[in-house]
Order: structure tokens, then sequence, then C-alpha cells
């Protein structure tokens, strides 16, 4: 038996197209907004929806708890009833000034001086513009290991110590540009490190279960993530 037809969609509700409540009839798109890669000197864009599902005009304001100093925030100070529109975020690295690594605000949603604890965040990874690189000079990341487990480790124990190994298999020197951890994990890989062409660069590290986040000038995956765990115990 062979049934065909056409399926027509139910037009979606405002509840689903603005899951997120904000507070005295605010509803948003999203709270969040992930612009990947950022490159020094091109202007990234994106934006988040709302709407006003009262019938009363509302007064909107984003406070800033976390300043990259990067962002340009563009929406209205007021919303009429039963209003939609879009709340604009951009992003814009210097190009004499670059920066790398995790870069992050946050914004409270305040509703008429009143707040949900309802927070816009933003995030992205400022890296090198792989169009920028010079052909066939480009380096290439290898990390020996993705995830570096401890094991159990006594809570009043010295500090541990494992090592893992970035290499650079390209044809371009790779540059460490930026060394992040979640703040448990301790690393002497400092940014600026330079890896020349088949070279290693041995790597200590300490405590607790945490990752690190490691940036290089590597065209192709400029982001590497190790991921390191410990049973802590008494």
């Amino acid at each position: 038996l062979t049934i065909r037809g056409q399926v027509i969609p139910r037009a979606k509700s405002i509840e689903e197209q603005y899951p997120v409540d904000a507070g005295g009839g605010l509803r948003l798109s999203s709270t969040l907004c992930a612009f990947t890669y950022m490159y020094p000197g091109e202007r990234m864009q994106s934006v988040i929806g709302y709407a006003n599902t009262s019938q009363r005009e509302i007064r909107l304001e984003l406070r800033p708890e976390v300043a990259s100093g990067l962002l340009s925030v563009d929406y209205p100070q007021t919303i009429a009833p039963g209003a939609r529109g879009q709340i604009n975020l951009g992003y814009l690295i210097p190009a004499d000034r670059p920066r790398y690594g995790t870069i992050r605000d946050a914004m409270q949603v305040f509703v008429d001086g009143r707040s949900r604890d309802v927070r816009i965040v933003t995030h992205g990874i400022g890296a090198d513009n792989p169009a920028r690189m010079p052909e066939g000079r480009a380096p290439r990341c290898e990390i020996s290991e993705n995830i570096l487990k401890f094991g159990p480790v006594k809570h009043n124990a010295p500090e541990q110590r494992l090592r893992f190994a970035l290499s650079n298999t390209g044809r371009g020197e790779l540059v460490v540009r930026s060394v992040e951890s979640g703040g448990h994990v301790t690393a002497t890989l400092r940014p600026g490190t330079t890896v020349s062409r088949g070279q290693a660069a041995r790597q200590q590290y300490g405590v607790m279960s945490d990752f690190l986040i490691i940036v290089t000038n590597d065209p192709v995956r400029p982001m590497r993530r190790i991921r390191v765990t410990a049973i802590i115990e008494e």
C-alpha cells in the first residue's frame, strides 16, 4: 500500500519561535551567540530575535557583566506592544591589535528595570585568518594526546604532572597564540612559543580535572582542546 500526500506544517506559536521568557512580556529566540573563529580586521555579525507579547510598551536594557571590549550591541530601548525585531551583535578585532583565544561577553537582560536572571552570552575564538597564510608555508599542529588521565589523586598529594607533545608537521613555523584552562590546570606552554617544521615541544602540567585550550596559527585547525581527568581522593 503506497500513500502519497503533502504535509502542511502548522504555524509555530510565538512561544516556539521565541522560547526564552525574559519576563515582562519579552521573549527571546535564544540567549547564546557562538561566533566560532574570529579574525583580526573582519567584522562578525549575529542576531537574537525578540518579541513583546504584552499589551504595553516595555523598556529593554542589557547590562554588561563580562565585557571583552570588542562587542558592539544594537537594540531598541523601548519595544511597542506586539512588536518583533532583532538584537544585533557584532565583533571586530582590530587588525593592528590581534586578540587570540576565547573571547566572551555576557549581558543581563532587564525589562522595565527588572530581571529574571536571564543573560545573553556571546563567545568566539580569536585566531589568525587562514586566507592570509602565505601559500605553501602553512604550519600544521599535531598533539600527541587528546585526553590525559591522572587516575586517583589524593587530596593532599603533591603536584601531579603529565606530559604531551605538540608537534609541527607542516611547512611553516608554528606559533602558539593562546593557552587557556578552566582554572585547575597549570601549563608551562606559553603564547609566543614557536615550533619549527618537524620539531616538537614537550609540555608538563598539573592537578585536578580540567581542560586546556590551545590556539595556534595552524590555518586548518587553529584550536585544540585537551581534556584532563583525575579522581581526587581523601
